[in-house]
């Protein structure tokens, strides 16, 4: 691990910490609108992943190393990517005006921008840096796992008839907790850092086979129609299909491959 030392600066004349500390405001200024029921789940995530923002570009320059500082802004710009999903849930499923969700997202990215660009600069100056092959995150929203990930939200909420409403019954609040846990964390896979992408995605699987399980359970108790079943467990199959493949080609771009790893990417 590189323990190359770099310049330092006062982090709170940085446009990035400036965005990210504006972007937690606006999240607090908005979070009332969410319904209680949310308070352990989206409430409580998008203030966490907003406040993680700052707070990782902030640890960053702080290590005064090009490692630590690398692996730290890309901490950021997952969380980034998380916050800007997290809002795009509240807006599907009814919580949040497109308004909302746009100035968000907005945010989110000229972050993510800012970040992108610094970490560019510093690999510039410095050299390359061990876990980093790309910079450059794409839109996870084009992702085809996390489209189908959106569906399934959807029609979790409109067969449970829970859309833009409270919600009191203890299954319907984990099995929504769980497919919102798939795209968050596959949001939160979209980042620079080798370790962390790969940590992200086995958790998006990890997150898949507990909805699975979860949607198996109402099946069985009628909650859910079988055709209703058939198709949400196959679009949640076809994500952990994709999810794999995200993960087979993570792991045969880098040299050292981890047995264990190796063998969770086997197709499912």
């Amino acid at each position: 691990m590189s323990t190359t030392s770099i310049k330092t600066y006062n982090v709170d004349n940085f446009k990035g910490y400036q965005l990210a500390v504006t972007l937690e405001d606006y999240i607090l200024d908005n979070i009332s609108s969410l319904p209680k029921s949310e308070r352990y789940n989206l409430n409580d995530q998008i203030v966490r992943s907003s406040n993680s923002i700052s707070v990782a570009i902030k640890t960053g320059e702080e290590t005064g190393t090009l490692q630590g500082k690398a692996y730290e802004l890309s901490r950021a710009i997952g969380s980034s990517h998380e916050t800007a999903t997290w809002a795009l849930i509240a807006k599907t499923i009814g919580y949040w005006s497109a308004a909302v969700e746009k100035e968000i997202t907005s945010k989110a990215n000229h972050i993510i921008a800012i970040l992108t660009s610094t970490l560019k600069s510093m690999i510039e100056i410095y050299g390359e840096v061990e876990g980093i092959n790309d910079v450059i995150t794409p839109n996870v929203r084009n992702l085809i796992a996390f489209q189908r990930g959106l569906t399934v939200l959807d029609e979790t909420y409109k067969l449970l008839e829970l859309k833009g409403a409270e919600i009191h019954n203890v299954h319907s609040e984990r099995i929504r907790k769980s497919i919102c846990s798939v795209l968050a964390n596959l949001s939160e896979s979209n980042v620079p850092y080798y370790n962390n992408r790969k940590m992200r995605l086995m958790d998006t699987k990890k997150a898949i086979r507990k909805f699975q399980h979860q949607l198996e359970g109402m099946s069985r108790r009628n909650v859910i129609t079988e055709e209703s079943f058939e198709r949400m467990n196959g679009l949640s199959q076809e994500i952990h299909r994709i999810v794999n493949k995200l993960l087979s080609v993570l792991i045969n771009q880098n040299e050292v491959i981890n047995e264990e790893y190796e063998e969770d990417a086997i197709p499912f």
